[in-house]
């Protein structure tokens, strides 16, 4: 039989694995786990599915030219902590291109 832990470790089994240690009579440093375990995988897909907009309202922002939307992620990216991340999806989504057709240029001319 599975851990309280383990359990709760499932995808699936995040809820029952609450019940199952409170049922049990498992002691609460593990059904404090268990609901760590529950809050860290809701902050990831939350997280990722802000990043995911965030990215694609950037690069919008970087099509069209509008600097508003640009300076709102920018501002976004500064009060979370990931100004990284905006510069590289800048140097991927602007300077690598531009890059690749200066070197492409340079080369047609040698």
């Amino acid at each position: 039989m599975p851990s309280a832990t383990e359990e709760c470790r499932k995808p699936s089994g995040n809820c029952r694995g609450i019940s199952h240690c409170l049922e049990s009579g498992h002691p609460i440093s593990c059904i404090n786990s268990c609901c760590l375990i529950v809050l860290l995988q809701r902050i990831a897909g939350i997280t990722m599915t802000l990043q995911y907009g965030l990215e694609a309202s950037f690069r919008e922002g970087l099509s069209s030219g509008n600097a508003d939307v640009l300076r709102e992620c920018l501002r976004t990216y500064s009060t979370i902590d990931k100004t990284r991340d905006a510069e590289a999806l800048f140097r991927s989504c602007v300077v690598k291109p531009y890059m690749d057709e200066v070197f492409a240029c340079y080369a047609l001319f040698i």
